[in-house]
């Protein structure tokens, strides 16, 4: 499994290349993704 930081950096490149946003929004839409997904959760 990946650590929080790579599938942070991950999602939110992924975000950047599907939705046009840049690094900083990219990283917090990420984060707020992450939050959902229980292995995530308390991070």
């Amino acid at each position: 499994m990946q650590t929080y930081d790579e599938k942070l950096e991950s999602m939110a490149a992924f975000v950047i290349k599907t939705q046009g946003l840049n690094e900083d929004v990219a990283k917090k839409v990420a984060a707020e993704q992450l939050k959902g997904l229980p292995a995530w959760q308390n991070q």
